[in-house]
């Protein structure tokens, strides 16, 4: 399979790998070694597409022969939140980290950390 990634990747930006190519890649990456997969601003993504995304990553757990953890991050969507209900999760607010934010806007240099 990571053949298959490095002939298109010699071909060009034009003959992208599919989705399902891609999880077949990286299902074949996992068998031989465990992997963290990390996808940020998930909820950026039309709601049609993330929900393709997500059925991808339930694939690639069910079917790597390693252990794969996904850490996603995310404003609150509730596909989301639906697709992920009986995983565990840390849920992080602005409420939860607005002291840091208030540092990092008012810090003239190095942020001083307690």
């Amino acid at each position: 399979m990571i053949t298959k990634w490095r002939e298109r990747l010699d071909l060009g930006t034009e003959h992208r790998l599919d989705l399902s190519e891609c999880i077949d890649i990286i299902v074949d990456i996992t068998s031989t070694t465990g992997a963290i997969i990390v996808i940020d601003a998930l909820d950026e993504l039309q709601e049609s597409t993330r929900g393709l995304l997500l059925d991808g990553l339930d694939t690639i757990t069910q079917e790597s022969d390693r252990q794969v953890h996904i850490f996603v991050s995310s404003r609150e969507n509730w596909d989301v939140k639906y697709h992920f209900r009986k995983m565990p999760k840390l849920e992080i607010t602005t409420a939860d980290n607005s002291h840091d934010i208030s540092n990092y806007g008012n810090a003239s240099g190095p942020l001083d950390f307690p």
